[in-house]
C-alpha cells in the first residue's frame, strides 16, 4: 500500500511539473510575439540661445513591419512630469505646442527622426512622441533652458 501511495505521489508530482513547465513555456512564447516599441531622445538639448535653431533627434524602435502615422516633439512652458503610458494620448497630456515635421504621414519603422525649432527666452519642457498602432509612445520629459 505504501509503495502504491509513493508511486502515485511521484507520478502526481511529475505531471504537475510537466503542466507547470508547459504553462511557463506558453507564456514565454506569447511574450516573445508581442512587438516591443520604444521611443528615445538622442542627445537631447538642455541649453540653447534665444532664436538659435536647435535640433531634436529621436529614435523609434519597432519591428521592421511597423509604421507610424505621427511622430513629433511635444513641448510647453509647463512641465508634465508624470510617467506616461501607452494609453496617454497627446490631448490627455497637456503639452500646448508641437513640431509639424512628421505630424502626419506614413513613416516606416524602426527609424530616427530629426526636426529643428527655435524658441524665445525662457524654459520649455519637451518629449518625443509617436503613435504606433493603438499605442502612444512617449520619451522621458526634458527641460530646455533658453537664454
Amino acid at each position: 500500500m505504501k509503495k502504491l501511495f509513493l508511486g502515485s505521489s511521484i507520478l502526481l508530482i511529475f505531471i504537475l511539473l510537466i503542466l507547470f513547465n508547459q504553462k511557463k513555456a506558453q507564456k514565454e512564447i506569447l511574450l516573445s510575439q508581442i512587438p516591443i516599441y520604444k521611443i528615445n531622445l538622442i542627445n537631447p538639448p538642455l541649453n540653447i540661445l534665444t532664436n538659435e535653431p536647435v535640433e531634436f533627434v529621436w529614435n523609434i524602435t519597432a519591428p521592421d513591419t511597423a509604421t507610424t502615422s505621427t511622430t513629433t516633439i511635444y513641448y510647453s512652458p509647463i512641465s508634465s512630469p508624470s510617467a506616461l503610458t501607452i494609453k496617454d494620448s497627446p490631448s490627455a497630456v497637456g503639452y500646448s505646442n508641437w513640431l509639424t515635421d512628421y505630424l502626419s504621414g506614413n513613416f516606416f519603422l524602426p527609424d530616427t527622426f530629426s526636426a529643428t525649432a527655435s524658441f524665445l527666452k525662457g524654459t520649455i519642457f519637451y518629449r518625443a512622441y509617436a503613435k504606433v498602432g493603438d499605442q502612444h509612445l512617449w520619451s522621458e520629459e526634458i527641460k530646455l533652458t533658453v537664454n
